[in-house]
C-alpha cells in the first residue's frame, strides 16, 4: 500500500516502531533545530539498504506532529515510483497540505505549480523517503526554499551521500548499522510490541 494510512489518524504515542532506534531518532530531530522559526532547514539521512531510514523517518513525524499542527506528509519510495504512483503521491501530499479529499490531478508538472502555491500558506514537515535522483525531488518540493514557510523542514532519506551534497543540505547523518541489541528490539518490537520477545 502506497500511501497507507492518513497521518492525522496515526495514534500519537510512543510507537513500537521506535524500540532500537530511539537515539537515531534524537540525533535528526536535533539536526532539525525545530525552536528555530527564521529559516527552512533540509536535512538527509543516509546509510545503506536496510538499515532503518524509513523508520527512523516515520518516529520523528510521530514524534513531531503537534509541533507542525499536524501538517506532516510522509511520502514513502518515491525513488522507485512510477508515474502513476508519483501522482498519488502528489495527491497525498496536497491532501496533508489542504486537508481536502478528491482532489482532480492529472499530471506530474501542472501539479508541481499547485503544490507550490500552498507550500508558503503553512509551516509544513515534508519527508521524502529513498529518493534516488535528484530529480524526484522536484515533484515534490522546488529547490527554492523561499517557496516554504518559515520554519517548515524538510526530511530526506536515501542511500546515496553524494545526493544530499548535490542538494546542498543543511545537515546530513549518516545512520549506522544497527547492533546485535538494536536489532533484536526493534525486530520484537513489530512482532510483538515490546523490546524483547517472551
Amino acid at each position: 500500500q502506497i500511501l497507507g494510512r492518513p497521518l492525522e489518524t496515526i495514534p500519537r504515542t510512543s510507537s513500537p516502531y521506535a524500540i532500537g532506534v530511539d537515539s537515531f531518532v534524537d540525533d535528526v530531530i536535533s539536526l532539525l533545530k525545530i525552536g528555530s522559526e527564521d529559516d527552512v532547514r533540509v536535512v538527509g539521512i543516509w546509510g545503506i539498504k536496510g538499515i532503518v531510514k524509513t523508520t527512523v523517518a516515520k518516529v520523528v513525524c510521530d514524534r513531531l506532529y503537534m509541533e507542525f499542527e499536524g501538517v506532516v506528509s510522509l511520502l514513502e519510495n518515491v525513488g522507485v515510483a512510477n508515474q502513476d504512483t508519483l501522482l498519488l503521491l502528489q495527491k497525498r501530499l496536497l491532501h496533508d497540505l489542504l486537508k481536502v479529499q478528491g482532489l482532480e490531478m492529472y499530471d506530474l508538472n501542472s501539479n508541481i505549480n499547485e503544490i507550490k502555491t500552498r507550500l508558503c500558506q503553512k509551516r509544513i514537515l515534508l519527508v521524502l523517503d529513498n529518493i534516488t535522483e535528484k530529480h524526484q525531488i522536484e515533484f515534490f518540493s522546488p529547490r527554492d526554499r523561499e517557496w516554504f514557510q518559515y520554519g517548515s523542514r524538510i526530511l530526506i532519506t536515501t542511500r546515496e551521500e553524494w545526493l544530499l551534497k548535490d542538494l546542498k543540505e543543511d545537515d546530513n547523518y549518516m545512520l549506522p548499522g544497527l547492533g546485535s541489541k538494536e536489532s533484536l528490539q526493534l525486530m520484537s518490537g513489530h512482532a510483538f510490541g515490546k523490546d524483547q520477545p517472551k
